[in-house]
This record gives C-alpha cells, structure tokens and sequence, in this order.
C-alpha cells in the first residue's frame, strides 16, 4: 500500500503531523481489525504492509485517508487535498513467505534509498523514527497493539520475536540495502498490482474475472462490502445500551443529546466502520453532525458517569 502528496507535495510538515497519521492509523486499525506488519512515512509519500482479516480494505482507506485530511487540514488551516488520488494496493501472496518478506524489507529500506539515513540526525536506520523499522531496536513493551513486525522478523530468521532477533532482522535489512540487484526485484513492487508468483496471478484473475460476472452495474455505486459493519455495530450497539441502561424502544422520546446516547455513538464510531447517518438513525440523534459533536464530547469529558460507562465498556471489550 502507498500513496503520494498531491502534486507530490509534502504530506508530513513537522513531527506533530507524523504523530496525527499514526494516531489516525492506530484508530484505523481498531476500527477495521488491520495488521500492520511494517510501514514507513516518507516527506511526501507513505508505504504500509498490512493483512486485512476482513473485506474492509476500501472502506477502511477511505475513512483513514479522509480522517487525516482533515486532521490535517485544520491543523494548517488549509483546505482541499492531501493526497494525489486513490491511494495504491499490490496483493501479495499468502501462501509465500519470501514475497511477504519482499515487501516489507522494501518498505523498510526506503530511508536509505531516498538518504534520509546516515545524516547527524539519522545516523543508524533503527534512528529514522517514522518506520516500523525504529522498534526493531527497542523494547517490546514499546511496540504499539496494531504493529506486527515480529511476523516479518520470523519469516526473516525463523526465530521466535524477540529482542535479539529484531537487532539480527536490521543487520540482515543493511546487508539487502548493500546489494543492488534487489532493485530488480522491487520493480514489481513499484509498477505491479500483485506480488506473487504465475499460479497466484491465475488464481487472482480468476477470482477476479467471477467476482465481476455476478455483479450488476449498480454494484459498482454500492457500499462496499464489509464485516466491521453494520452486523458488527448492532453486536455492539446491543452491548452497550446494556451497559449505560438506555431502551432503544424509548429513543425516540429522549433528547437527541442523551448523554447514553453520546456514548453509545461514541463506541460506535471507534469500534465499527458504520458512518455517522446509521448512528444517528439507530439512537434517534437526528443530523449526522449532533454524531460528531457527541463523539467529541464524550472524549473530552469529565462527568464522573460518562467516564465510568466508557471505562466499563473499554474493560468489556
């Protein structure tokens, strides 16, 4: 996965803007189920490899996406986008290590490429703090919940993760940035649409080719399919009223401010990928913005109530 700056403009201007797109990714994360198994954020690009257990990954991207363009956005007081278009996805196949592999030491050696490594600042690639590389050399305490990188360190040496296995993974990731020939084999990576090899591109097409046959031209306009949708937000939106003793059956005759309401919404929108027009339906909130506006609130809060249904909520899931 990658995508560039519009007009190949910067998207990063300052460290607090790498911190908004890894929080916004973290959320992201919790939102969809995605993996990260390695990432790096470049000046004006950024390069993830992630599983994505669930058919979510349109849907995902473009609530991830859009959430830090507007993060963005207000934070510089700018307008209009941030991104140059639809962001880009290569499969890769599961049932070979070696492609897994591939990618993700491609993502990692990018600072080395573009010789952000090996300066004053940046002297060791463990030192680039914008790449799942910079855990490589920390403790595992460190590591956040959505990063995965001990998969790749695995595939790597076939050793359980530990800390000296992530210190031999980044003496084997400087010995691949030594060798030249792996530009070859990154090429796919950079012009192709799925890494693998000829069987799994067969079996791709294939899938592919009857997926398109069974759909009608309205599909194409359609939601996407997803499974941290709506099924999963009503799993939810029944733990909930449980939880803060709202009836659903008397949602209409409450205020559309109902502070259970607020924080149902609020779990709604941290957990699932539903939009704020199914949870304003759901609780009788009216306009999709009082969603906003609640969601904020119930972050920000400091009534003792509020904060014990979200902290009772947090413990049950």
């Amino acid at each position: 996965m990658m995508c560039r700056g519009n007009r190949r403009e910067k998207i990063f201007q300052d460290e607090t803007d790498h911190r908004i797109f890894l929080e916004t990714l973290a959320e992201g994360c919790e939102r969809t189920g995605w993996d990260v198994c390695a990432y790096v954020l470049m000046p004006n690009h950024y390069h993830m490899v992630f599983q994505t257990p669930e058919a979510n990954l349109v849907a995902g991207m473009k609530w991830f996406q859009g959430t830090y363009t507007k993060r963005h956005n207000l934070r510089h007081k700018q307008w209009g986008h941030v991104f140059q278009g639809r962001y880009k996805a290569v499969v890769i196949d599961p049932s070979d290590t070696v492609y897994f592999r591939t990618a993700c030491n491609y993502v990692h050696l990018n600072p080395i490429r573009a010789k952000l490594v090996e300066t004053d600042n940046t002297p060791r690639l463990e030192d680039y703090p914008w790449s799942s590389s910079w855990y490589l050399d920390r403790p595992l305490s460190q590591t956040p919940e959505w990063l995965s990188v001990g998969r790749v360190v695995e595939e790597s040496l076939s050793r359980p993760d530990h800390r000296h296995s992530r210190k031999r993974y980044l003496a084997y990731l400087k010995a691949e940035a030594a060798e030249e020939d792996k530009e070859i084999e990154y090429s796919s990576l950079r012009r192709g649409w799925f890494l693998g090899g000829s069987e799994y591109k067969s079996e791709l097409k294939e899938d592919i080719c009857e997926h398109l046959s069974r759909l009608d031209r309205d599909s194409f306009v359609g939601e996407p399919r997803r499974m941290h949708d709506e099924a999963e937000a009503e799993r939810l939106l029944g733990l909930a009223v449980g939880v803060v003793k709202l009836d659903l059956a008397e949602k209409d005759s409450l205020r559309k401010n109902d502070s259970r309401k607020e924080v149902v919404a609020w779990l709604l929108s941290k957990k699932t990928s539903v939009n704020q027009n199914w949870i304003s339906n759901q609780l009788a909130m009216g306009v999709s913005t009082n969603v906003s506006i609640a969601i904020k609130k119930v972050e920000q809060t400091k009534f003792r109530e509020v904060k014990g249904w979200k902290a009772e909520l947090i413990k049950i899931l």
